[in-house]
């Protein structure tokens, strides 16, 4: 039922228009939408009212009865629409809330516009990296080829005993390229050939470092050490060359070296020994064992060695000396001139010689006898 005092059906169409619902009524459903949506609230199948102030010289009044539920979902929560509903969970949000809302219902309108940008932008950035990556790769191979190119020279340079120009030369590859190990090998062994023994055990290290069973950089800072007189730290060394080539002959020579210089007698003369058994059984070998023999008082072991290094090579003088103290220190004198003056014969100019043919000459006292008191 609806009375409403006004001119015409217009006045009362645009008075709805403006104060129940703007914007949302047609001539068609104007009361029934007024009564329903505008200014009601659902109280099941129950008769309501709703009523308006209208401008002055109408008004109106609307009674319905509801036999049924409406059709719009969003009445369940108050009766409002689902745009209403966001505008009121837009009111209680933050500012930074409803940024991100806005931001997440752009993300969704526009998601599949969002995801081909995203894979174009992946596709751009890959082909960048791809070819950043081969402009760095191609930089570094020209480095790394001049690198080599300068390091070579300077091993040729360290083969022809201009040993400054090596080390210049490998200095310079150094600057070029801090990580070419093989640089500081090369700038060691010339200054171990220049008896810069410090420096030379430096880049050694450095090698080391970087490269831990490096056996050419590890024998060679054996070496320096033991230029050094640094005898434990090259004996060290040279355990790890061992522990990696236990059956190279040289290291085990090298040790006997060491270990002599720390008058390590017998391990030296062991180490001597295995040299002998894994390399081969040489002059300057039998001469360093029976040395080590000699200075461990075991005289007849270094005088076999002694013996056999004449046999390999009769015109050694220094074999001949050696075999000569030791007859000396067995009180065997004859013996021993025999020996001093076949190395005169040999090199006459020898010093150790002459001062053994002279020692093994003078009158010596006879032992004294063991009487068993």
């Amino acid at each position: 039922t609806v009375s409403f005092g006004g001119s015409s059906l217009g006045d009362l169409h645009d008075a709805l228009r403006t104060t129940l619902w703007p914007g949302r009524l047609s001539s068609r459903r104007a009361t029934s939408h007024s009564a329903t949506t505008g200014h009601s609230q659902w109280l099941g199948n129950r008769s309501f009212e709703g009523r308006a102030r209208l401008p002055t010289g109408l008004s109106f009044s609307v009674t319905t009865v509801v036999t049924g539920p409406p059709t719009m979902a969003s009445l369940k929560d108050g009766g409002l629409t689902p745009a209403q509903q966001y505008r009121e969970a837009l009111k209680n949000m933050s500012e930074e809330e409803r940024k991100l809302q806005l931001l997440e219902s752009k993300w969704t309108r526009s998601l599949s516009k969002w995801t081909e940008a995203s894979v174009m932008v992946q596709a751009l950035m890959r082909g960048w990296w791809v070819r950043r990556m081969l402009r760095q790769t191609k930089a570094r191979n020209s480095v790394i080829h001049m690198t080599e190119k300068m390091v070579n020279q300077a091993g040729a340079h360290l083969n022809g005993g201009r040993h400054a120009e090596a080390v210049d030369l490998a200095s310079e590859a150094i600057v070029l390229d801090d990580g070419y190990s093989h640089a500081y090998l090369v700038r060691a062994h010339a200054k171990y050939a220049q008896q810069q023994f410090e420096p030379a055990a430096e880049d050694y290290s450095v090698v080391i470092a970087r490269e831990h069973k490096n056996r050419e950089a590890l024998h060679g800072r054996a070496r320096c050490y033991g230029s050094l007189e640094q005898w434990d730290s090259a004996i060290r060394d040279v355990n790890h060359l061992m522990d990696a080539q236990p059956d190279n002959p040289d290291h085990w020579a090298l040790r006997a070296m060491l270990r002599s210089k720390l008058k390590l007698w017998a391990l030296a003369a062991e180490d001597m020994s295995t040299f002998m058994e894994k390399g081969s059984r040489n002059v300057k070998a039998l001469i360093q064992r029976g040395s080590c023999y000699a200075a461990d008082q075991d005289w007849h072991s270094a005088l076999r060695d002694f013996s056999d290094a004449i046999r390999l090579q009769p015109t050694s003088v220094r074999a001949l000396c050696l075999r000569g103290r030791t007859y000396c220190c067995m009180r065997k004198f004859d013996s021993a001139v025999n020996d001093y003056e076949t190395a005169l014969k040999i090199d006459k100019d020898s010093q150790a010689a002459q001062e053994g043919l002279e020692d093994a000459m003078k009158p010596h006292n006879p032992l004294p006898l063991n009487t068993g008191s």
